[in-house]
C-alpha cells in the first residue's frame, strides 16, 4: 500500500507535461486554422480584382462613300437676238453709160471622129538579137587560115633547166579574125602555159563564113616548145 502511493506520487509531474503538451497541440492547431480561415478570407476579397480586364473597345470603323465625280456644267453666254438684215437698193452711179457688152466666146470646130472601125496598130518592136553561140570547127566549117604569126617567147627559165613542153589551147576566133577567148586544155611547166597564152591572143585569122555570113568558130591550138642545140 505504501509502494503504490510512491509511484503515483513519482509519476505525477510526468502527467503534468504531458497534459501541458496536449494544450500545446490543440492551441498550434486552433492558430493554423485561424491563419489558413485568414488567408482564405484575404484570397477571397482580392478574387474579383484578379479577374482578366475586359478588352477595350474596338474604335467603330467610318465608311466613306465617294459619289461619281461630275464636271462643273459650263455656263451657256446669253443668246442675243440678232438684228435683221433689210436689202436697200442702191441706185446706179452712172445711169447715163452703156452697160458693156460681153464678148462672143470663139467658136471652136470639132473636128470629126474616125469612125469606131478604124485602130490604129503601133508597129512592132522588133524581135531581139539572139546571140548566135561558137561554131566548133569541123562540124560545118573548116578552120580558119591564120594571116597574123607571133612567136612564143621561151621562158629563160625553162630554157636553163632544159625543160620542154606542149600546151593545147581552145580559142574562140570572132567575126573579125580575132582571138576572143582562151582556155587551157593541157599546161606546161616553168612559165610555158603563160608564155604560149601570151602569144596565141596576138594571132589574127581569116573571119569564118557560114552560109556567106561571118561567124564565131571555136578550134583547138597546140604550142610547141623544142630547145633547139
Amino acid at each position: 500500500m505504501g509502494e503504490r502511493n510512491n509511484v503515483v506520487e513519482l509519476g505525477h509531474p510526468l502527467l503534468a507535461i504531458a497534459e501541458e503538451a496536449r494544450r500545446d497541440r490543440r492551441f498550434l492547431r486552433a492558430a493554423v486554422g485561424v491563419a489558413v480561415m485568414f488567408h482564405l478570407v484575404l484570397f477571397a476579397l482580392r478574387l474579383p480584382s484578379a479577374k482578366a480586364a475586359p478588352p477595350p473597345p474596338k474604335p467603330s470603323a467610318v465608311v466613306y462613300v465617294l459619289a461619281p465625280y461630275e464636271p462643273p456644267k459650263p455656263e451657256h453666254p446669253p443668246v442675243l437676238p440678232q438684228p435683221k438684215r433689210v436689202r436697200v437698193a442702191v441706185p446706179d452711179p452712172t445711169p447715163d453709160e452703156p452697160e458693156p457688152v460681153p464678148e462672143a466666146e470663139p467658136v471652136v470646130e470639132e473636128l470629126p471622129l474616125p469612125p469606131a472601125e478604124v485602130v490604129f496598130e503601133l508597129p512592132a518592136p522588133p524581135p531581139p538579137v539572139e546571140e548566135e553561140a561558137p561554131v566548133r570547127v569541123g562540124e560545118r566549117i573548116r578552120e580558119p587560115r591564120k594571116i597574123h604569126y607571133v612567136e612564143p617567147v621561151y621562158p629563160e627559165v625553162a630554157r636553163r633547166a632544159g625543160v620542154q613542153g606542149t600546151v593545147i589551147l581552145e580559142v574562140v576566133v570572132g567575126k573579125d579574125g580575132s582571138v576572143k577567148d582562151i582556155r587551157v586544155l593541157r599546161p606546161a611547166p616553168m612559165g610555158l602555159t603563160e608564155a604560149a597564152v601570151a602569144a596565141v591572143r596576138q594571132w589574127r585569122y581569116e573571119p569564118s563564113t557560114l552560109a556567106g555570113q561571118p561567124v564565131e568558130v571555136v578550134m583547138s591550138v597546140t604550142v610547141r616548145f623544142t630547145l633547139t642545140r
